[in-house]
């Protein structure tokens, strides 16, 4: 068994070759996605599974400065789509039926009020930050909002049809506060994620564990196909976003 940690490789080119030499061999590849095992987003997902012509938007921030930037750039150099927005896109994929194939259009409006940044630092070109709807041919619609210096959380809202708020969770909830405020005040150098997150990689490992030695698959895990999907996504949305943003 394998537990792959997004996104997987650096191209889809190479994740589908990974995918068909595990499939040959009969190996089952869990991959490290926590999201969709998160009761926020799986709140969320209830809920606009109950309101038809609801839209669900994703958030998630990282807590880089302007300073740190520029070593999130060269660290992360896949980019922003395929390292910190990668669990989204796996959603998107997933539960929405968004993939690069079924994508009808890309809103980005919301950039209009600051919330799309586009850099080059150093010899790394991305983005700190993107407000995107998506809808496919379906109709069916996503927003996806990332930010690097954002702060440091992940959350999901609900909107009626109608523009009121049907639902709005944090990963990081009012009773596990303190006890993250305490993992922080005893690891202050560790990246922020790594301790708002430590909940939701815990059960997944744990999942992936069990499921391993019962052999079989973990559930609410997602595979190494949802990984393909998503890196396709990413790949279809990135040189897009950046004509369209570039200045």
């Amino acid at each position: 068994h394998i537990l792959l940690e997004k996104p997987g490789a650096p191209t889809v080119a190479e994740l589908e070759a990974m995918a068909a030499e595990a499939k040959a061999a009969g190996v089952p590849v869990f991959m490290g996605f926590i999201k969709n095992i998160a009761s926020y987003f799986t709140e969320a997902l209830a809920c606009a599974n109950a309101n038809p012509g609801s839209v669900v938007t994703l958030t998630s921030l990282n807590d880089y400065t302007a300073e740190t930037l520029p070593e999130c750039f060269e660290r992360n150099a896949e980019g922003l789509l395929k390292n910190m927005a990668i669990h989204e896109l796996a959603l998107a994929a997933t539960f929405f039926g968004m993939t690069a194939d079924t994508v009808a259009s890309v809103d980005t409006t919301g950039c209009d009020g600051d919330e799309c940044d586009l850099q080059t630092l150093g010899d790394f070109t991305d983005f700190s930050k993107l407000n995107m709807l998506l809808t496919n041919k379906d109709g069916g619609q996503l927003r996806v909002v990332v930010d690097r210096c954002g702060g440091d959380g992940c959350s999901a809202a609900v909107t009626a049809a109608d523009g009121s708020v049907l639902l709005e969770k944090e990963m990081v909830d009012e009773a596990r506060a303190a006890a993250v405020a305490k993992r922080q005040e005893e690891h202050p150098d560790w990246i922020g994620y790594l301790v708002t997150q430590e909940v939701e990689y815990k059960e997944l490992k744990e999942r992936c564990a069990k499921a391993a030695l019962a052999g079989e698959f973990p559930e609410g895990v997602a595979s190494i196909e949802v990984a393909i999907e998503a890196l396709k996504l990413a790949e279809y949305l990135t040189p897009l976003l950046m004509q369209r943003l570039a200045p």
